[in-house]
Formats: structure tokens, C-alpha cells, sequence
């Protein structure tokens, strides 16, 4: 299972991105919600961003790879 999501990162890196963003998030506001019984929006804006953040580094590291090749 390990190697599969290993080749999954490397063929669709943009999209692990999400996922993991997307697992990620669910679990932290189920948590949150849980102890405190609240919802914080801002981390959502937050998630937003360095996801966004993380796909243009793995889109740009892609493009240095495939230029030296």
C-alpha cells in the first residue's frame, strides 16, 4: 500500500497535495469540533492558502526536473 501511494505522489503530485490537505483538514475541525465545540473558519483560509502554496512549489520543482532532463 505504502508503494502504491509512493508512485501515486510521483505521477499525480498536485493531487496528493489535496488529499492529503483534504484528510488533513477533516480530521483537525473533527478534533477541534470535539474539544471545543466550535468551528474556526480561519483555518480554513489558512489550509487555502498553504495548499496553494504547495502546488506551486510541486508544479515549479516539477518543471526544474523535467528542464534538466
Amino acid at each position: 500500500m505504502y508503494n502504491k501511494w509512493l508512485l501515486f505522489i510521483k505521477e499525480k503530485p498536485v493531487l496528493s497535495t489535496i488529499t492529503i490537505a483534504l484528510i488533513a483538514s477533516i480530521v483537525g475541525i473533527t478534533i477541534q469540533f470535539l474539544i471545543d465545540g466550535s468551528f474556526v473558519k480561519v483555518g480554513l483560509f489558512v489550509t487555502v492558502a498553504l495548499v496553494i502554496v504547495q502546488i506551486w512549489y510541486t508544479k515549479k520543482d516539477k518543471n526544474n526536473k523535467n528542464s534538466h532532463d
